[in-house]
């Protein structure tokens, strides 16, 4: 008889529990307790009951008790798992699930909770371990694949993603989770039209899926399509006009299209409701010139509010630092190879680590300091994001893809054609950068992404250049290639460094178009081959809309950046020209020796030979690409239009010869001319499908023309750029 009342009282207890009457639930399960001190079931039901109240230290309590009284089933261990998880304590929750293995054998969920909390951890590597033991155990686990897609794609290894998702999808069709992360992968990878296919299926599967149909907008502003992206978040805000992120990614759209008012009122708008949204000062600042009376120091402001991190810079800031960034196609690399190995300069060869101060990085590499090995996961993590600076022969992109998708990054830049030979590949020890890098940690309980920075390159230092130098110098200037950096790097990266200074490697601006233009002609034999249809080709449609580098290379002139700290420019023609004389204002600027090493265009002790689409491989201070004529693209009435909009840049830089009186005239002149397409884009369209629309038709192409007539009124009214890049004296 007292059995069966027991059972009663089980069984009103999990029926309070499940009508959420907690408090009833637990008054009884307490008062069975006791009569009954040895009840299992109703220590587990008491944690879920405190879990459930999020009171979970309580909770932690009552499954501890449950796994003294029976250490041989898995749910209390699991139970406890998750209740670690969710107080932030993956560790504990990972030593309970480890127990469970110890006391029940081998479990496939088991390994698979464990993966997840790794995961949470950030520690991939050891997440696709446990799933992948999950694996061996349980063949059939489609959560599991998906999860190792995942963890593959947050490791940036895209093609080993998408080859665990579809097996994920082969295994169970209707994951709607999974069919979203291989659109993730695919678009990683720049194939468009497999990413919103994936999107659509997810879609398909789960209406409800807001972050497919956020995804498919974005991907079609990713091959330019910006009205049917618009599309996508003007439906979204149609079902839900407080959809904030939908509002932005609308205002990105706008933007994007020319229409720079609108999506500056859109981006305010946003702003008050995303607080925390450094989208929208990166894009308010971007924009800030096109606004009378925006106050840039506000919205500055704004963003290093965000941005502000704790714990705070643990080691004296270096005493100085320069960052390198081109204009255009300029020869950034080529100068960057110059200084390379001056011995009193800290750099790293490349652009690899450009992505450093990304909204991404940091919080992908931050280990969790109550670990006591996070020094060498923290190496660990950083050779693998960054394997190509170590391993040219990797083909894996970096984070803030530099040089956008690309299929072999290293090789772009020429790290796998470097010596006399042009044979050599850049192949460093990792394990001599990890030794000197946790060496470097050992008297840190914590850094920040600045220490961080600032170790590894000294770490490379010590491994690759100077191995007998003190290993605790700090006073090296660190010479940093930013390369072609997004409004938050370069926002991020002067706020670690408001003293920092930027030098800008500069070129003819006509000159660099062409040679920057003639890169994407000449996929076009190749494009034309693969589809002669220009319907739905989006490789054709960005091969037509290189016009857009125009409005690109003079927006140079429109970021207030360019006010922070010292900022000034060299011309790759005084470099080439005249390498003793430029060579040595740049420095006496950084305040280093004109050493003899500056006059070797070489990568940690290797001859480098700039990769080039227009000319074989360029050597050293070779002057073939700064010699050739204009007019390889641009027609002459091109030639007038740019050199009009260029002339305030062009005039500081002595590169043109044009008089101011000229210039003025000139303005008014080409004001018409910039309605209609450029005599190079007529010439281009000619050579496309006979299904191509009429110049006029091609909506996507009328974002530069709104661009450039906003540029000529700022030019008209000021008769300059507010932020033009100073000479270097």
């Amino acid at each position: 008889m007292k059995h069966h009342l027991d059972h009663n009282k089980k069984q009103e207890v999990i029926s309070l529990y499940q009508r959420f009457e907690y408090q009833k639930a637990l008054k009884l399960a307490i008062q069975i307790l006791s009569d009954n001190p040895e009840n299992v079931f109703i220590y587990q039901i008491i944690g879920k009951i405190y879990f459930s109240l999020s009171k979970i230290k309580k909770s932690i309590f009552y499954f501890k008790k449950a796994i003294r009284l029976d250490p041989f089933c898995f749910q209390n261990y699991n139970s406890i798992a998750i209740a670690y998880s969710e107080i932030g304590n993956e560790t504990k929750a990972i030593e309970y699930l480890k127990k469970a293995l110890t006391n029940i054998g081998q479990n496939a969920h088991a390994h698979f909770n464990i993966g997840l909390m790794y995961t949470k951890k950030n520690s991939l590597v050891k997440a696709l371990d446990s799933f992948t033991t999950s694996i061996s155990i349980k063949p059939y686990y489609p959560e599991a694949f998906n999860e190792i897609g995942k963890a593959f794609y947050n490791l940036l290894e895209y093609e080993k993603s998408i080859i665990s998702l579809s097996r994920c999808i082969k295994q169970k069709w209707s994951f709607d989770e999974a069919h979203h992360n291989l659109g993730n992968s695919f678009r990683a990878i720049g194939n468009y039209v497999k990413a919103i296919s994936s999107y659509k299926t997810a879609l398909e599967i789960n209406p409800n899926r807001i972050d497919s149909r956020h995804c498919i907008g974005l991907t079609l502003y990713e091959i330019n399509d910006y009205s049917n992206g618009k599309e996508y978040f003007n439906q979204i805000l149609t079902e839900n006009p407080n959809d904030n992120f939908a509002k932005r990614n609308f205002a990105i759209g706008l933007m994007n299209q020319g229409y720079l008012l609108e999506a500056i009122k859109y981006f305010e708008e946003v702003s008050l409701k995303l607080p925390d949204c450094t989208m929208c000062q990166s894009c308010l600042l971007e924009l800030s010139a096109f606004k009378k009376n925006i106050n840039i120091k506000k919205i500055y402001g704004k963003f290093t509010d965000i941005i502000d991190e704790e714990p705070k810079a643990s080691i004296e800031p270096s005493k100085n630092i320069v960052a390198l960034l081109g204009f255009g196609r300029s020869g950034s690399l080529f100068l960057h190879s110059l200084f390379d190995g001056h011995p009193e300069i800290s750099t790293l060869p490349g652009y690899f680590f450009k992505g450093w101060f990304n909204e991404k990085t940091w919080p992908l590499i931050k280990p969790d300091f109550q670990v006591a090995n996070w020094r060498e996961t923290l190496a660990e993590k950083i050779c693998n994001y960054f394997e190509p600076q170590f391993d040219a022969s990797s083909k894996k992109n970096v984070i803030g893809r530099p040089n956008d998708h690309t299929e072999w990054f290293a090789q772009n830049l020429g790290f796998t054609q470097l010596g006399d030979e042009q044979s050599e590949i850049l192949q460093l020890d990792q394990d001599a950068f990890k030794k000197c890098f946790i060496n470097l940690l050992q008297s840190y309980d914590t850094i920040n992404n600045k220490d961080c920075f600032e170790f590894i390159h000294q770490a490379f230092d010590k491994a690759y250049r100077n191995p007998e130098t003190d290993i605790n110098k700090l006073d090296k200037p660190i010479f940093y290639h930013i390369h072609n950096p997004s409004y938050f790097e370069r926002a991020n990266f002067n706020y670690h460094y408001p003293n920092a200074k930027s030098l800008f490697i500069v070129r003819h601006p006509i000159q660099m178009l062409e040679s920057w233009i003639m890169y994407d002609l000449k996929q076009l034999p190749t494009l034309l081959e693969k589809n002669s249809s220009f319907e739905n080709n989006y490789e054709l449609t960005k091969v037509l809309q290189a016009s857009n580098k125009i409005p690109y290379a003079l927006q140079y002139f429109l970021n207030p950046l360019n006010v922070l700290g010292s900022v000034k420019g060299v011309k790759l023609e005084d470099i080439k020209n005249n390498p003793k004389k430029t060579l040595g204002k740049i420095t006496q600027w950084i305040e280093i020796q004109n050493d003899e090493s500056l006059y070797k265009s070489e990568f940690v002790g290797k001859k480098f030979s700039r990769p080039s689409e227009n000319f074989n491989n360029i050597s050293g201070f070779d002057k073939s690409s700064i010699d050739v004529p204009l007019g390889r693209v641009f027609g002459e009435k091109d030639l007038k239009i740019l050199e009009t909009l260029f002339w305030p840049f062009m005039n500081l830089y002595q590169y043109t010869q044009m008089s101011k009186e000229d210039f003025l005239q000139n303005l008014k002149i080409i004001k018409p001319w910039l309605a209609k397409p450029f005599e190079f884009e007529k010439d281009l369209h000619r050579k496309l499908p006979n299904d191509t629309p009429k110049l006029e038709d091609i909506k996507s192409l009328q974002s530069c023309r709104r661009y450039l007539n906003k540029i000529w009124e700022i030019l008209e009214k000021d008769k300059s750029y507010p932020y033009l890049i100073e000479p270097l004296a």
